[in-house]
């Protein structure tokens, strides 16, 4: 047996002014048999057919298959392979398997390329067909076939028709394997279509922008990069990883899937244990955070750290019990402060035993109140200012109230405080979008004559004024 292979853009078979095979990017394939030919030989020349590496990688070598490519066949019966020009000046034809017999066997070469297209398309829903199935699949193919060259009036079926047939044979034996054939031979008709989407798309949140997500300021070049990323993935998501009747579902409006253009590398709505960050420092980026000594640098971190984590998922972002990862901090500050105002005493020659140590903590609380104040701002004008890497918004969310700590408390009424105070110009502030702010509420301690009281009433009045925080019952009351 011997094959003729020529790689090809675009190829055709004409007889009688009819088109009888027609294939795209792939190979033309010349198949002669012999007479010692066997079921064996057609095999193993098949195998080697489909896995040898004559197309171009993106390095340009020789390196990928025809099943690498997606590429198709076009095979041609040419007897004139065993030709033999040795003696005189007409080819004798002696070595050419006769007719008839050729037939069988071209015919059988053609069955095994279909076999294991089949099988491919098997392996791809991670079905295994036996035998029995795919010979029952080539049994109806070869009836389709005849049916097809009476009602035609011709001895050849186009390589169109053959795919048809054997997709309408597939799927009497197994509907899911039917429909990974069809999606596998119609690949290019439907990235095509996918590719034009995706452009439309582009060309219309370049120039006219993009209202799907209110985050996000498509005005922005980072933003329109990462919306017009957005519509590939999500083309991509839609193909992959929905089946057809989730698709049609979707485009018929019968059902929504929220946030299609991440899915398909982000993960979604992340709790974020930036305590656990923050302490003993770590690394982000190219440079190595050490652990924050103070309060101000700890707010300045934890924007960071927001905006850099935010960043790599999709929808919310929750920082878990602020109050607690920020009370580390200000007990520090005011643990630095109190040795300040201590130091400053004792340089000025205050007598150690007149010192007043309430005085001094006031003072020390009073710094500590500012400076709390003034990180808190720093994180809303950053979380409401700074678009992430998406071109978006970061839709973070703090919860708080319910750590009994006193620097907690103090941490929970400062974000309620500054958030009811506004940002903006003197005399027109108004409350920030972010961070969303969710108050935990517990009727243990939060209820009438509870210990934080006072600090849920300033939660309600902060509501009533800004519309957060929003409320969570911890007690289900």
């Amino acid at each position: 047996m011997k094959l003729l292979i020529q790689r090809s853009k675009k190829s055709k078979v004409i007889v009688d002014n009819k088109i009888v095979g027609e294939i795209e990017k792939g190979l033309v394939v010349l198949v002669g048999f012999t007479h010692k030919d066997t079921i064996g030989d057609i095999k193993r020349l098949t195998k080697k057919l489909v896995n040898l590496r004559i197309f171009d990688d993106d390095n340009h070598i020789m390196n990928k298959s025809i099943l690498d490519v997606k590429g198709q066949i076009l095979s041609i019966s040419q007897f004139t392979l065993y030709a033999d020009c040795k003696k005189g000046n007409r080819p004798s034809y002696i070595n050419s398997m006769k007719a008839n017999e050729a037939k069988k066997l071209y015919e059988l070469f053609n069955e095994e390329k279909i076999i294991k297209a089949i099988k491919k398309s098997a392996e791809r829903v991670m079905i295994s067909l036996n035998d029995n199935q795919l010979s029952l699949v080539c049994m109806n193919v070869k009836d389709l076939c005849t049916t097809y060259c009476i009602q035609n009036g011709t001895d050849c079926v186009p390589v169109s028709e053959v795919h048809k047939m054997v997709e309408k044979a597939l799927s009497k034996v197994d509907q899911d394997v039917a429909e990974s054939y069809r999606s596998y031979r119609n690949y290019k008709t439907d990235f095509v279509q996918m590719l034009d989407d995706v452009y439309k798309k582009a060309q219309s949140i370049m120039y006219l922008g993009d209202k799907e997500n209110s985050n996000s300021d498509s005005s922005l070049v980072s933003t329109k990069r990462s919306l017009i990323a957005g519509e590939l993935s999500k083309e991509l998501y839609q193909k992959f990883f929905l089946t057809s009747a989730e698709r049609k579902a979707a485009k018929e409006g019968f059902i929504y899937i929220h946030d299609m253009r991440d899915r398909l590398y982000s993960l979604n709505c992340c709790l974020a244990d930036v305590g656990a960050v923050m302490k003993n420092g770590f690394e982000m980026g190219n440079i190595w955070y050490n652990e924050p000594k103070t309060l101000d640098t700890a707010c300045d971190v934890l924007g960071d750290v927001i905006m850099s984590m935010a960043s790599q998922q999709y929808g919310g972002f929750t920082v878990p019990n602020i109050d607690t990862v920020l009370s580390y901090y200000v007990e520090k500050s005011y643990n630095k402060y109190m040795k300040e105002i201590y130091d400053d005493l004792l340089i000025c020659g205050t007598n150690p035993s007149s010192i007043d140590e309430n005085i001094v903590k006031n003072r020390a609380m009073s710094k500590v109140r500012r400076e709390l104040e003034q990180g808190i701002q720093g994180l809303e004008i950053k979380l409401n200012t700074v678009a992430s890497s998406r071109g978006d918004y970061i839709f973070v969310t703090f919860s708080f109230g319910n750590d009994i700590n006193p620097f907690a408390q103090l941490v929970s009424e400062t974000i309620l405080r500054v958030r009811k105070g506004g940002q903006g110009k003197k005399g027109f502030e108004k409350p920030v979008l972010f961070p969303k702010l969710c108050f935990l509420y517990d009727e243990n301690i939060h209820g009438e004559g509870k210990g934080l009281e006072k600090l849920f009433d300033l939660a309600i009045e902060c509501s009533s004024k800004c519309m957060y925080p929003d409320f969570l019952s911890l007690s289900g009351d």
